[in-house]
């Protein structure tokens, strides 16, 4: 598994989820994306990932 572009240790059973606790990533004001599929951070399923997963977490900013 990858986790924004980092190795990381995969465990069976984990969940999108439980990733982003044990990351303590909040799920509002970021977006993810797992594989091919994005997800605004409120809208992540909670799916048991895969060893094979590539997920990206970016914080969303406000700039102007």
């Amino acid at each position: 598994m990858q986790v924004n572009g980092e190795p990381f240790e995969y465990t069976p059973e984990l969940t999108l989820h439980a990733l982003l606790d044990q990351l303590n990533v909040k799920r509002e004001g970021v977006a993810v994306a797992v594989n091919d599929d994005i997800y605004a951070g409120i809208r992540v399923p909670d799916v048991v990932l895969q060893p094979d997963d590539v997920i990206d977490i970016v914080r969303i900013t406000a700039g102007g």
